[in-house]
């Protein structure tokens, strides 16, 4: 087929317009709208990706991808080097309309001065996308507006499983709306947690504070626990950085930030990496809030309040008793705290540093809960762990074997020396205890992340071997890799067992 030309597409407009202000498409290329601006139709055929492309497109990506060209049309175009002939923008769109059996795709045309310029173009039109920092509530808000009713949720690159709870909005009219704390309450909490703020600055300009930043300080952590628990806001995760450094020392793949850092400053590794990730400015919130890995050190990262709180209130009965077999930096402490079913949470956690954290975490936040709440700590690991009671709903993310270097001589890294001897002595151990210290019909949420060991596949086999059944499993929105297109299964995924029996 001819290359359509830019005259020939202007008198190629999808169907007639029945007034002048009617919205019609630029064009329509195989029986697909054009929306966007391009210099070209060409068939598919003539077109060439570029081989060192180090962009992946998972299969259910594409499938999704072609599913909304479809429907909306082409929003953006493939851009081809006029360098190098090889497409260095859109090789996710050309795959999805290889899916779609569409002959011609609209292209457009980029000059670049050298090939250094095309490659930097090429990577960072995924990296860019990596740095943002996305809202969940509000996402979740947003697709739940009256709008999207009867509109294909899929369309905008989500679905149902992609949100928090699929009942989050609701929890959190719920909050907002609530009468048990009036606002006066609310309020002298909020003056409590002010002064707390001057007092954290005031201790760090006197050189007394040992805070990696004075405006990430236990006051101001204070104000976001408060209003996310009684005004449905956003609790970031960066707040537990306010109960102490170890986790800025901890190494979240092979070295710890803190260590990257050093090693930057010594020659190791280069400066320009952490000015990469922190979009040209170098400061401790850009390194926090984007979290992913600069040559090999990382942030370990800490579970979302927010989700432990919904995943709380969905499952756990009223008055119910938690088990968190790894506690780790305090996520899901934060969310028990917050949330409204629960009043008896179990931290197990072999780290003493994470330890530390956890106790510092409860004891400042407990004055700002109305409920009477239990908070217990046991310094173990799991597999030495036991007790008289029984436990209502269990929550937590266990430490990948190697994946995250935890201190304390017990951490499960210490004891196992390969990835089937952890499987069977911590893995096995741990959701087996857990399945026999749950009561009955209650559920386990375990998060895993299959990165680099089959987590997910392993803990459904051992899971449904003594005796829970895998009721569900979805995205957790969380990535230890800064990867925003690994396939699903390789994702941070929420496995949901439900023990039916004893």
């Amino acid at each position: 087929m001819p290359k359509q030309t830019v005259k020939e597409k202007t008198e190629n407009k999808k169907g007639v317009p029945t007034n002048e202000n009617e919205t019609r498409a630029r064009a329509r290329v195989s029986d697909v709208d054009v929306w966007c601006r391009y210099d070209e139709a060409v068939d598919i055929t003539e077109l060439v990706e570029n081989p060192r492309n180090p962009n992946k497109h998972p299969d259910k990506q594409i499938a999704l991808l072609a599913k909304i060209i479809r429907h909306q049309g082409w929003r953006q175009p493939i851009t081809v080097s006029k360098r190098s002939g090889f497409i260095v923008k859109g090789h996710g769109r050309l795959q999805a309309a290889k899916v779609l059996n569409v002959e011609q795709v609209p292209v457009e045309y980029q000059d670049y001065l050298t090939e250094a310029a095309e490659y930097a173009d090429l990577i960072a039109d995924n990296r860019i996308a990596e740095l943002a920092e996305p809202d969940a509530l509000m996402i979740d808000e947003l697709l739940k507006d009256v709008m999207f009713e009867d509109f294909d949720l899929e369309l905008t690159g989500f679905t149902d499983e992609d949100l928090l709870l699929n009942d989050s909005d609701e929890m959190m009219e719920e909050t907002k709306n609530s009468d048990y704390l009036d606002d006066d309450a609310v309020e002298g909490f909020f003056k409590i947690a002010n002064r707390m703020v001057i007092e954290e600055i005031v201790s760090y300009c006197d050189g007394k504070s040992n805070l990696l930043h004075p405006d990430i300080n236990k006051g101001s952590a204070s104000v976001e626990f408060i209003n996310a628990k009684y005004r449905g806001g956003n609790y970031r995760r960066k707040n537990s950085f306010a109960f102490g450094d170890y986790q800025f020392k901890t190494a979240g793949s092979k070295y710890s930030i803190y260590e990257g850092l050093k090693r930057s400053l010594s020659g190791e590794m280069k400066i320009e990496r952490f000015r990469f990730l922190c979009n040209e400015n170098i400061t401790l919130h850009n390194i926090i809030d984007r979290s992913l890995p600069v040559s090999g050190s990382r942030l370990p990262a800490d579970f979302p309040a927010a989700l432990a709180r919904n995943l709380i209130d969905k499952y756990c009965k009223e008055e119910g008793s938690i088990l968190d077999p790894c506690h780790g930096w305090g996520g899901r402490l934060v969310g028990f705290l917050m949330s409204r079913n629960a009043i008896r949470y179990t931290g197990v956690d072999p780290s003493p540093d994470a330890g530390k954290m956890q106790d510092e975490i409860a004891e400042t936040f407990k004055q700002f809960v109305c409920e009477t709440k239990e908070t217990n700590r046991v310094e173990l690991p799991f597999e030495s762990f036991d007790s008289n009671d029984k436990f209502d709903f269990a929550i937590t993310s266990p430490p990948y074997f190697d994946v995250e270097k935890y201190n304390g001589d017990a951490s499960s890294r210490n004891v196992y020396s390969n990835y089937d001897l952890w499987k069977d002595g911590f893995f096995k151990q741990l959701i087996e205890k857990t399945h026999s210290l749950l009561n009955n019909n209650c559920v386990f949420c375990l998060q895993v992340g299959s990165q680099q060991y089959p987590l997910l596949e392993d803990g459904k086999v051992i899971s449904e071997a003594c005796g829970f059944t895998v009721e569900e499993v979805f995205s957790s929105g969380m990535n230890r890799f800064g990867d925003h297109e690994t396939e699903f299964e390789k994702s941070e995924v929420i496995m949901i067992l439900r023990k039916k029996h004893g």
